[in-house]
């Protein structure tokens, strides 16, 4: 009766251009890793949060866990929730006062977030009833390491948990008997519990199922799932349950007076929906009324068609919205098939009681019922697309909300990042620009690795179901091989077979002889082998169009994409040489020099007498490492397990904005291992932050010293002599940095351009200090702009730094003496306060050009 509620309306879903091959892609997208391939940023090695350890227990178990290549962060109780949305680890152990209630006052909190519930957790202690139970009950995703005498057993515990918990089954198997399911019920109201139970009889018949989640009284769900499970207990008959269990946060029950306030429609604007019902009136009604508030909504019946099933996986919706029979009943299977497949599984779910939200003498369905829980569930998205917008470094876990959703909602952001996805099988980098996936490229972790690049690279990255993330913005892409929307990647490396096994979990271990009832054929087929269709059955009826559009943006962002460095027959006489056998101090990479005295003033007359004059901008000198460590003494040799912990606590200072406390952090980190290159580099752009530009170029030295072809550090360079005022020795590293050979002159055009280009936009989100850097970088590459002269001095006015803006006001003029210059200088003379400064600037202007009629209102303005 309601066959059409399956069919689709080319509007439910997204546009999804033909996933055609990018032409420029002509190198082979699986080849073998050679000896100049450049190394991807990796960090495999797992991370460990201990919380709640005392000093004596740290110092004892940090050595430990070197030694098995696993990095200890720490964190207090009360700090535990930001310390592991901050740290992203693999793993999360409960010491001492922390696992002291069997760890229930901290899984309270880190189940209560997706960011967090994902991490697993473990408890130092040796109570094996409760291991068994956390077994049963966490789908083995957390365990209880037994206290020992030994430091160096419980290490060796630690880190074969954090390696071997991911790949572990979110499901557990079991048989129930009477005997027991008092005690299964019991320990299901005091447990935490996220995901879907179901008890039934050998036969599968008549399966009872309960929804565990946030929003409704467990005590009222366990009551109804009693009653209904009963009946099989005193028919006696042989009973198993499954539980499929999910992140902390990613199931929501709507009750009848448990919703989330609404909030503005803007927190669910673009939010992808997945429904699915089988009423086609009540479907229809929903789906419309929440289209209505900027939902991307799709509607599908409960069995969907192979090729509709294929084409849901397309949308890689956020939330699953179900109602609470059909989840119970005929739509279980749908969500199992989901749940099997590797870009569905990630979907959030929401289940409604349906008469609470419509019913047929409804005029309107009440979504607003139901507005607020959505944007509690679509938060993941918002937070991952606001920290890309932030400027600021991060890392997250690909298992809060998975690959593709991840992707899409970090091309969401208006900047250009690159996602670094560190997993112990592969290690994935990704480029997004301007909404666009630019490129991606892989590389295997194995005895004979290979390299994965383009559409191969996210093919790989959509089976994974685990790893570290680091998201940080960039000037320019390292690979541009894909250059496409994101739904067209997406549809690209869908198309691809895996080139890696995927990730899903094993089958859990099995009580007896109980197995899985099997989901209908088409169900299973599309959910373990997901199909490779020709490309006739992926065409759009506007994909001529959409495909025609994705060209043109391509060709836009060609013209800033990174060129092969030729190779100077030179060292650059801006660039350190290589160091010597003897590994640097780690002083001089953080000194500062002493500040030389403020050139003399030229000796120009100046427009008037109170006019301030300068050949060069104020210098502003940040602390010297030496100053910010003070006493500490020298480590007596090289730690590079310390340093890594400070490169981290570095990044944390970043995101609070404490730039002395960042610089600090990057100073220890050097001073632990002076040849660690992402310290150095760092060091070098937080000193660009804090506008030293003399000490950031001394740092930036330190890291060319180590890698003298790094690109960070070669534009770190660069800012800082273009902060130092040696705009010309500037040139060369910038170029460099971007990938273009210093001779090209085209290209060097082109990147100015693209500069210019890359400052307004930041002024347009008002990122004041962006938009100075890359001012000035266009300055340092074409020293005969006025445009970007005086675009270096509204971004100073704009941070009020007047000093600084009149200098670079009065280059503009002296590059282009006109009238509209001059006025400028008398612009920044106004703001400064320097009145009289500004009068005599305008009267020069007027007698530059005595018709402009900006000049001529000016002098009159400030004449009166």
């Amino acid at each position: 009766m309601h066959t059409h509620v399956g069919g689709f309306r080319a509007s439910e879903f997204p546009s999804h251009e033909q996933p055609t091959r990018p032409a420029m892609n002509s190198r082979p997208t699986v080849r073998p890793l050679h000896a100049d391939d450049k190394p991807l940023n990796t960090q495999v090695e797992p991370t460990v949060l201990v919380v709640g350890a005392s000093e004596a227990f740290l110092a004892a178990l940090e050595p430990a866990m070197g030694r098995h290549h696993v990095y200890v962060e720490r964190s207090r109780a009360d700090d535990v929730l930001d310390n592991v949305v901050a740290t992203a680890p693999d793993l999360v152990l409960l010491v001492g006062d922390a696992a002291s209630d069997a760890g229930t006052r901290v899984l309270e909190r880190l189940a209560s977030s997706p960011h967090s519930s994902v991490v697993p957790v473990a408890l130092l202690g040796d109570d094996t009833a409760l291991e068994e139970r956390l077994r049963a009950f966490r789908h083995g995703a957390a365990a209880v390491i037994p206290k020992t005498a030994s430091i160096d057993a419980i290490a060796e515990r630690i880190a074969s948990l954090a390696r071997e918990i991911p790949d572990r089954d979110a499901g557990t198997l079991g048989d129930v008997g009477e005997a027991t399911l008092h005690e299964f019920v019991t320990a299901l109201s005091k447990e935490l519990r996220t995901g879907i139970l179901t008890v039934q009889t050998g036969d599968d018949k008549d399966p009872v199922r309960l929804v565990l989640g946030a929003g409704r009284p467990l005590s009222d769900a366990i009551e109804d799932f009693v009653s209904r499970v009963r009946h099989h207990v005193l028919m006696a008959e042989p009973l198993r349950y499954e539980f499929d269990e999910r992140a902390g946060g990613t199931v929501q029950l709507l009750g009848a007076d448990a919703s989330i306030a609404p909030g503005p429609t803007s927190e669910v604007d673009g939010l992808r929906i997945l429904l699915a019902d089988d009423d086609a009136a009540r479907a229809d009604a929903v789906a419309q009324e929440l289209r209505d508030r900027g939902i991307t909504v799709v509607v599908t019946d409960l069995e969907p068609t192979e090729l509709r099933f294929q084409r849901l996986r397309q949308l890689d919706p956020a939330i699953l919205l179900i109602g609470e029979q059909q989840a119970q009943g005929d739509g279980y299977e749908l969500m199992r098939a989901m749940r099997r497949d590797t870009r569905l599984r990630w979907s959030s779910l929401l289940v409604v009681r349906w008469g609470e939200v419509w019913t047929e003498e409804s005029d309107v369905p009440a979504v607003d019922r139901i507005i607020g829980t959505l944007a509690a569930l679509a938060e993941p998205e918002h937070s991952a697309r606001d920290r890309a917008g932030s400027a600021v470094a991060f890392d997250t876990r690909l298992e809060i909300m998975g690959p593709a959703r991840l992707l899409r909602a970090l091309s969401a952001s208006s900047r250009s990042v690159r996602m670094s996805v560190n997993n112990p099988r592969i290690v994935i980098q990704v480029d997004i620009s301007d909404g666009l996936v630019v490129g991606a490229v892989a590389h295997t972790i194995e005895e004979s690795p290979v390299v994965l690049e383009g559409s191969t690279a996210l093919a790989a990255l959509l089976v994974l179901s685990s790893g570290r993330v680091h998201v940080e913005p960039v000037e320019q892409p390292a690979t541009a091989n894909l250059m496409s929307t994101v739904d067209v990647a997406l549809n690209l490396a869908d198309a691809e077979p895996p080139p890696i096994a995927p990730s899903m979990p094993v089958p859990p271990r099995q009580v007896g002889e109980t197995q899985r009832p099997p989901p209908p054929a088409h169900l299973e087929a599309a959910a373990t082998h997901p199909a490779r269709k020709k490309k006739s059955q992926w065409l759009w009826l506007g994909g001529a169009l959409a495909a025609a559009t994705v060209m043109i943006i391509a060709a836009v962002v060609l013209l800033t994409r990174d060129k092969t460095p030729a190779k100077a027959a030179q060292p650059a006489p801006s660039v350190a040489p290589p160091a010597t056998s003897a590994a640097p101090k780690p002083a001089p990479t953080a000194s500062v020099a002493k500040p030389t005295p403020s050139a003399k003033p030229a000796k120009t007359a100046a427009p008037a007498k109170t006019a301030k004059v300068f050949d060069h901008e104020p210098r502003e000198v940040a602390p010297t490492c030496g100053a910010l460590l003070g006493g500490e003494p020298a480590p007596a040799g090289v730690y590079p397990g310390a340093a890594y912990a400070q490169l981290r606590a570095g990044r944390k200072g970043l995101v609070r904005g404490d730039l002395e406390e960042a610089e600090r952090s990057y100073c220890r980190a050097v001073s632990f291992d002076p040849r660690n290159l992402a310290a150095n580099v760092e060091l070098a752009r937080v000193l660009v932050m804090r506008r030293d530009g003399r000490a950031a170029a001394d740092a930036a030295r330190a890291a060319l010293r180590i890698a003298p072809e790094d690109r960070g550090a070669l534009l770190a360079l660069g800012d800082g002599l273009a902060l130092d005022g040696k705009l010309s020795d500037a040139r060369e590293p910038l170029m460099r940095g971007s990938g273009v050979d210093p001779n090209d002159e085209p290209a060097r055009a082109s990147l100015t351009k693209a500069q210019m280009q890359l400052a307004e936009r930041a002024a347009r989100r008002r990122e004041y200090l962006r938009e100075e850097r890359h001012y000035r970088r266009a300055f340092a590459l074409s020293p005969t702009s006025a445009s970007a002269a005086v675009g270096v001095a509204g971004a100073l006015v704009k941070q009020e730094k007047f000093d600084a803006a009149l200098v670079w006001a009065r280059r503009a003029a002296k590059i282009d003496p006109s009238a509209t210059r001059q006025v400028y200088v008398g612009d920044v003379l106004s703001k400064s306060g320097d009145k009289a400064g500004a009068t005599a600037a305008y009267k020069k202007a007027v007698e530059l050009d005595p018709s402009n009629p900006e000049a001529r209102a000016r002098a009159m303005t400030h004449g009166n």
